[in-house]
């Protein structure tokens, strides 16, 4: 499986090319949302900047303290993100921090530009996750089904070098991404809406996709037995589904 790409003596690296994709899908996608939103345009581009800034330092530190076995000893390859190694929850968690930061500093609502940047943030997820395929990552348990991928035996993790094809999870999760996507596109087209449900319904959306993603995955971080994603991606859906009950309640009184 190619990683990169030769135009000459430029080498580019499959892994950024995908990255690049996200953002600009992303970046594409935010624009046409903020258009309908009350969120001025300026504000909106530099709060892009942060959680773009932000979530890629913040999913980077993920990976590394995942696999602190190897970076302790190897302290060089922390910024090598070019050969892949980003934890999603990682990046959303310090994103949104940074976030709340900025929009406290510059006392602007947050829930507006939640709202517009969620759908957007999710659509990158989803191309993102073609980079794990590119550089043969991120993969579930081993598989006999027709879309199973081939994983070079460089690739293969310990306890798994005599199987061949394993469960393309980043094939699962970037559908599901995708199908949630157009749903959040289709709540925030919807009038008369509370602020903050659309990223209400992120929290629930990216929540359950890792959820079930998680279940095929044999590579993610665990502690005492129990997958840290499941950990964050149970209390993703419980603040969720708490914010959409509050947007609920609110709604009925307001009538």
């Amino acid at each position: 499986m190619p990683q990169s790409i030769q135009i000459g003596e430029l080498t580019l690296r499959l892994y950024g090319i995908i990255f690049s994709l996200a953002v600009l899908s992303a970046y594409f996608l935010i624009g046409k949302l903020a258009s309908l939103s009350k969120v001025d345009k300026k504000h909106l581009e530099a709060t892009l900047y942060i959680v773009l800034i932000f979530g890629l330092i913040g999913a980077r530190f993920y990976h590394v303290f995942d696999e602190w076995n190897y970076y302790s000893k190897n302290p060089i390859d922390i910024i090598k993100i070019w050969n892949g190694g980003v934890g999603i929850y990682g990046g959303l968690i310090l994103a949104l921090v940074a976030l709340i930061v900025f929009c406290k500093t510059k006392k602007q609502k947050i829930l507006p530009i939640l709202d517009a940047i969620t759908p957007g943030v999710l659509l990158a997820q989803a191309i993102g996750r073609w980079g794990n395929y590119f550089n043969q990552e991120a993969y579930g348990y081993p598989s006999n089904l027709p879309w199973a991928i081939k994983i070079d035996p460089i690739n293969r993790l310990t306890g798994f070098e005599n199987f061949e094809y394993f469960h393309p999870t980043f094939l699962y999760e970037s559908l599901l991404a995708i199908f949630f996507v157009f749903i959040l596109v289709l709540l925030f087209y919807k009038k008369n809406q509370r602020h903050g449900l659309v990223f209400a319904f992120y929290l629930v959306f990216y929540g359950i996709t890792r959820l079930i993603t998680e279940h095929f995955r044999i590579d993610t971080w665990e502690q005492g037995g129990l997958k840290i994603a499941d950990l964050l991606s149970m209390s993703l859906i419980f603040v969720g589904l708490f914010l959409v009950i509050k947007h609920r309640i609110l709604r009925a009184f307001s009538r």
